[in-house]
């Protein structure tokens, strides 16, 4: 199966697998050149309501309970920011990855409709030197919007730039 392929069918795998049950989603990857970063797009409904579903988001240990690959991720504060740092280790027929970011989380009033943002972004810190054996994802990108759809109900977007198969931020909603 082409790399993409088995991306989409990864990730769609995790999502039908959610506690938080799917309503309606779209999924379209696509690989940018030249950087070769796959590009997710999301967009859907969930049942459960926004502010859970960005605290999932923000949320490091949920990552690591659903996401069998990460190995290793932590948080620490670095030049009053907080820093994410995520390794994940992938079978013999991917590299393993370790990525350091930043995400930040916000909550918008347009036209009167509560908005939860999640961002997160990479970052090249002096504090997280690249490992051996590891391909660093450097220009991991996340922009997460998600709204009330009523009914305990949450409709939203996510798009998504980042290394094959995982997405740090993504992998909370799963």
């Amino acid at each position: 199966m082409p790399g993409s392929e088995m991306a989409q069918a990864t990730i769609f795998h995790m999502l039908c697998n959610s506690t938080l049950g799917i309503n309606r989603l779209f999924l379209s990857v696509l690989i940018l050149q030249p950087t070769g970063l796959y590009e997710y797009k999301l967009i859907g409904t969930l049942r459960a309501p926004p502010d859970i579903l960005a605290d999932i988001c923000m949320d490091l240990g949920c990552i690591r309970r659903r996401v069998p690959q990460v190995t290793e991720a932590y948080e620490t504060e670095c030049n009053g920011e907080t820093v994410t740092y995520m390794k994940m280790e992938f079978p013999f027929l991917f590299s393993s990855r370790d990525c350091v970011y930043v995400k930040q989380r916000r909550e918008l009033d347009f036209r009167g409709q509560k908005i939860q943002v999640v961002l997160a972004k990479g970052t090249s810190l002096p504090q997280f030197p690249k490992r051996s054996g590891f391909v660093r994802v450097s220009q991991c990108q996340v922009k997460l919007a998600v709204e009330s759809a009523g009914s305990n109900q949450s409709k939203g977007k996510m798009k998504a730039a980042v290394g094959v198969l995982v997405c740090p931020v993504k992998a909370a909603l799963m």
